[in-house]
């Protein structure tokens, strides 16, 4: 609804539910994935030329959700996350390991931010 209200030209929906991705239409959305498409990224940049959209929120917390968030962004995005790891899980975080799902999260490019909300 805010997107729509600031008249934001793509606004897209993701969720696991097709019902909510219904809703999300009913309320503004002008795209909807579900989240488990495989090629949801490249479908992001078909709705977001050239590179990605300009900003992103995430409401679950889940590490996997971020960093597909993350990877949408084009060029100087900004991405903000409503629900957040868990501390144990940024605690547990190894930058530089490529096994650690948080590790896009706490090496975000300099070309694009990711904060959190609280």
């Amino acid at each position: 609804m805010a997107a729509k209200m600031r008249k934001a030209k793509v606004s897209i929906a993701i969720d696991l539910q097709q019902s909510r991705l219904d809703l999300a239409s009913q309320l503004g959305a002008t795209h909807t994935l579900l989240g488990n498409d495989p090629e949801i990224i490249s479908k992001i940049g078909e709705f977001a030329p050239p590179n990605g959209v300009n900003y992103a929120v995430d409401c679950t917390g889940v590490p996997a959700v971020i960093e597909t968030m993350i990877q949408a962004l084009g060029s100087r995005g900004h991405a903000a996350s409503v629900g957040a790891p868990t501390a144990q899980m940024l605690r547990n975080a190894q930058p530089n390991d490529s096994r650690n799902r948080l590790g896009p999260l706490l090496r975000a490019p300099e070309s694009k931010s990711w904060g959190g909300c609280g």
